[in-house]
């Protein structure tokens, strides 16, 4: 993870991705701070994570693999975006509205990339994604 603040007071956040087959990087860039997270769409063993790490909210949007990486993706921006990382990963609800220092953010599905599920989550702004293949 890379976060960087230009003179313009945009931040730049660049999240490296790996995966077995092929490398990604999603940059971000805003006015506001930014949190991406973005998993391969693999089959997994999920559901101890929904038990012992998710909050009943969150419990209850989960009924395959698909919704547990929306929702995981989701959490996990959402830390990133907020600099607790996994240190929060239990008292952070991302079922509901999210705010960050007073404002409100929206959670954006990443869907550009084949075989991966992914967040961006920011204040509310248009979102747009750009495949530079």
């Amino acid at each position: 993870r890379i976060s960087a603040k230009t003179g313009e007071g945009i931040t730049e956040f660049t999240e490296l991705i790996r995966g077995k087959l092929s490398a990604f990087v999603v940059v971000a860039m805003a006015q506001t701070e930014v949190g991406i997270d973005i998993e391969e769409f693999r089959p997994r063993a999920y559901q101890k994570v929904v038990e012992n790490v998710f909050t009943k909210g969150e419990a209850k949007e989960v009924t395959d693999l698909e919704t547990f990486l929306a929702v995981w993706t989701r959490k996990e921006a959402y830390l990133k975006l907020t600099s607790e990382g996994l240190s929060g990963v239990r008292s952070n609800d991302v079922s509901g509205d999210l705010f960050y220092e007073g404002k409100r953010v929206i959670a954006t599905p990443l869907n550009i990339f084949a075989g991966y599920v992914g967040t961006v989550v920011a204040e509310d702004q248009p979102v747009i994604f750009v495949d530079l293949d």
